[in-house]
């Protein structure tokens, strides 16, 4: 299994596609890259893919991505992660990140989203409060995870 693959499958947007009557069969919403959102009514508009992205680091500076990710790393111990237990791949994309997606990222349906990629809809109150310890939380698990499989790998 691709390294990649291990971080990825933790996002929750990477396993799921959007499909209503704004975003049609086949592509759908195409994993919130389609999906416009913005973060405040007066911010930019951006993917709602992106924005979860972003979650993480939203930030090019080393300083400030070892200072999240120390703080990740206090906060999501392995032994306060239960999830550690399912150590299949299938799992942790159809199990744990694709409920997430529906749930949490798309609100069952009900977040609104815009397709014209200059229009973004605003996103309600708390959403990037509520969204960003989750995004923590599957960081750490990937993380975990793919310790766990480099070490399986190579005898360890």
């Amino acid at each position: 299994m691709p390294i990649s693959l291990v971080g990825d499958v933790h996002q929750p947007l990477h396993t799921t596609k959007l499909i209503t009557n704004q975003y049609k069969e086949p592509e759908g919403d195409r994993g919130g890259t389609r999906f416009y959102i913005r973060v405040n009514p007066d911010s930019q508009t951006i993917s709602l893919h992106k924005f979860w992205d972003d979650l993480i680091l939203g930030s090019e500076n080393f300083q400030t991505v070892r200072n999240t990710a120390t703080k990740i790393r206090a906060d999501y111990q392995r032994s306060k992660l239960p999830e550690l237990r399912e150590t299949k791949f299938n799992n942790w994309a159809k199990l744990e990140s694709f409920r997430i997606a529906k749930q949490k990222a798309y609100l069952n349906g009900k977040l609104s989203g815009s397709s014209d990629k200059n229009d973004g809809k605003p996103l309600p109150p708390n959403y990037a409060a509520t969204a960003k310890p989750i995004a923590e939380r599957r960081m750490s698990l990937a993380g975990y995870r793919l310790a766990d499989v480099l070490n399986k790998l190579f005898g360890k």
